[in-house]
């Protein structure tokens, strides 16, 4: 995803489908999440790689965009495409 795009990316870290794939949404879109019979058992949620909390199947968890922003810092002067492409072995 291009870094000026506003746009959410929703991953599943240890999904039991191997077809599982990330969901790329619009910055504007909401998510609900709710278990599925857990069977007793709660599922676990990290957002961000960091907070990490449960969550039971009476309860659900809305995903959204947050009212802030981050700025970013560039460190080097290549752009979004130059570093992709790089990274990717096409360097022509």
């Amino acid at each position: 995803m291009r870094p000026d795009s506003e746009m959410m990316v929703v991953t599943a870290v240890c999904p039991h489908a191997l077809y599982t794939r990330p969901w790329v949404l619009s910055g504007n879109d909401e998510v609900t999440l709710s278990p599925v019979d857990t069977q007793g058992e709660s599922a676990a949620v990290t957002l961000d790689g960091e907070v990490k909390f449960s969550l039971r199947c009476d309860e659900a968890m809305t995903i959204r965009r947050s009212e802030y922003t981050a700025a970013v810092i560039r460190t080097s002067g290549m752009d979004f495409f130059e570093v992709l492409r790089k990274k990717m072995g096409n360097e022509n």
